[in-house]
């Protein structure tokens, strides 16, 4: 295991200078409530609770703390309360990185640290929270790589039902509270950017007759891109209706701006019709 003094950090065998906080330019701080806003699923959960942004000579980048719920396999979860600080723009040596670390953590080693090689393709498992981290914090990007052999629905979660969305057929899961809508047979547009069979959609909790969770929009050069929903399924249970505020992403993955958006499902049948 390798260390350095407070002010760096390690990347492999190469030790890189961070400014103090004292000598950098900081920007207002903006926080995502309590809980935070999920950036990484898929087993163990990942929120943006806070982020700062900062200004030195030679990068610019965000600080401030992530919420993990880790997951037990057995039942149960451990929350814990984590710094970060990430890298965003370098552009005299372009090293990009994230650091995690315990609450006024000083010193960095190897394991709390990790370097965003290349932004855009999927970096495998063991580093997939950390790249989602990168553009949660960095280009406010939530949820963008995803793990589909863990977030794809289980075998013990069946297809309880399809619908109708916007000419593409879906198919809902059911686990308790939870809801999950993934794309069946994708219009020809969305496959045309990437979307296939198995994609996820839409996932978050049914109470009562209230939708709410999290949505997906889809490019072909940013992948997907999360959004808070929230509706209303009919007094019929056959249309689910949901309400947010769509990101609009540029040619450089970030969120632009924003637009309302419907989202709206229209019972087809029950999977074992």
């Amino acid at each position: 295991m390798s260390s350095c003094l407070a002010g760096c950090v390690v990347l492999g065998t190469i030790a890189l200078v961070v400014p103090p906080a004292l000598a950098q330019e900081t920007g207002p701080l903006e926080t995502f409530g309590s809980n935070g806003r999920l950036y990484s699923g898929g087993g163990d959960e990942f929120y943006l609770l806070s982020r700062r942004s900062y200004a030195s000579e030679d990068s610019r980048g965000y600080e401030g703390q992530i919420r993990i719920v880790r997951k037990y396999p057995g039942g149960g979860y451990e929350e814990q309360i984590m710094d970060y600080t990430a890298r965003c723009f370098a552009p005299f040596d372009n090293m990009i990185y994230v650091i995690v670390r315990e609450p006024g953590k000083e010193s960095y080693d190897d394991k709390d640290s990790t370097e965003i090689k290349s932004p855009n393709q999927f970096p495998g498992a063991t580093e997939k929270s950390a790249y989602n981290l990168y553009w949660a914090a960095c280009h406010s990007q939530f949820g963008k790589f995803k793990d589909t052999a863990t977030e794809s629905p289980s075998a013990s979660v069946k297809k309880a039902s399809y619908w109708k969305h916007n000419d593409s057929i879906v198919y809902l899961t059911a686990d308790g509270v939870n809801r999950r809508f993934f794309y069946e047979n994708p219009r020809e547009g969305l496959r045309a950017i990437g979307v296939t069979p198995g994609t996820l959609l839409f996932e978050g909790k049914k109470e009562g007759y209230a939708y709410s969770g999290t949505a997906y929009i889809f490019s072909r050069t940013c992948g997907a891109t999360a959004y808070p929903v929230t509706g209303n399924v009919s007094a019929d249970e056959k249309t689910v209706t949901m309400y947010g505020q769509a990101p609009q992403i540029n040619s450089s993955c970030e969120i632009a701006s924003y637009r309302n958006d419907v989202l709206a499902f229209h019972f087809q049948r029950r999977a074992q019709d």
